[in-house]
């Protein structure tokens, strides 16, 4: 067996395992950095029906911020919409999207950012 093979193989079963953990899922789209010295984790995931959005700081008094964009279709009339939602938190804040009935998840998009005496920003994206 040639490498390719084997990587095909073991593509296969990494995709088999995901899919059958708990259904369709895309696997979440994640940013990372540091700001004084301390890590900073962002990511966003979808699913067929949800979506949602994470930054956090493994600081105390850090800010974290995310604004985020969830976009959903609806399976009758073929219109995409829109939906942006913003919050804010020490350390850690979080965003979560549902698709209203009749409905299937598009993407989400988000803006992060955290100031703990400077500013660290980044995005992240997840499609289905």
């Amino acid at each position: 067996m040639n490498k390719f093979t084997k990587r095909l193989l073991a593509l296969g079963l990494a995709l088999s395992i995901v899919a059958g953990a708990g259904g369709v899922s895309v696997l979440a789209n994640t940013a990372q950095g540091f700001i004084n010295g301390y890590k900073i984790y962002c990511y966003s995931d979808i699913t067929p029906n949800t979506a949602h959005s994470k930054t956090m700081v493994c600081a105390n008094g850090g800010m974290a911020r995310i604004t985020s964009n969830y976009i959903y279709l609806n399976k009758n009339t073929l219109q995409k919409t829109k939906v942006t939602k913003q919050n804010r938190d020490i350390q850690s804040t979080e965003v979560y999207f549902t698709a209203p009935q009749n409905c299937s998840s598009v993407k989400v998009y988000s803006s992060h950012k955290v100031e703990f005496s400077s500013v660290w920003s980044g995005t992240t994206s997840a499609v289905i």
